[in-house]
């Protein structure tokens, strides 16, 4: 069985109707962020760079930022973003054979329920993240802070992210967890 496959999403989806839970975008955010998922998606990485002919260690982790940090920034007409940057934050760094690190990535992961597994909801909310994700100004200034408030005290730093352009393509995907 795939560790991401359909599969297994009917085994959790399973699960998660006999739970507690009362939200389904939760509860599969929570199993990315388990330590078996991060263990079945290390191993897939692993096994691609070994396919490849490349010799590398690989660990993932993943930081649960759900809500926070905040984001303000601007989109390419210069109108103003405002949102939580993602739901997860995963960490792949890669190193040689020797213990050297060779690259660090991140990726964020927007995570959204929908009654159709290969398409986004249309509610307020996805709109805001979408603008977020798919249109912000990478040539002005985003300020992160740490809390829902956006406070001036809660202000972690003012960044201007590399490559320019718009959007976060290179860094950020959509998590769409299917209802059914």
């Amino acid at each position: 069985m795939r560790a991401f496959g359909w599969s297994k999403w009917k085994i959790l989806h399973d699960g998660f109707k006999k739970s507690t839970w009362t939200s389904l975008e939760r509860w599969g955010l929570a199993y990315i962020h388990s330590k078996t998922a991060l263990n079945e998606l290390t191993q897939a990485v692993a096994t691609n760079f070994s396919k490849a002919g490349k010799s590398v260690g690989v660990s993932i982790s993943s930081i649960w930022i759900d809500g926070t940090p905040q984001i303000m920034g601007h989109d390419v007409s210069g109108a103003a973003l405002k949102g939580e940057l993602a739901d997860l934050l995963l960490i792949l760094n890669e190193t040689s054979g020797t213990g050297i690190s060779i690259c660090r990535t991140g990726l964020l992961l927007q995570g959204k329920t929908s009654k159709r597994y290969n398409r986004l909801p249309s509610n307020p909310t996805t709109k805001s993240e979408r603008r977020l994700l798919e249109h912000l100004d990478r040539n002005k200034s985003l300020d992160i802070y740490r809390n829902m408030k956006a406070s001036p005290g809660s202000l972690i730093g003012k960044y201007t992210l590399r490559g320019g352009g718009h959007g976060l393509k290179d860094c950020a995907r959509y998590l769409i967890i299917a209802k059914k």
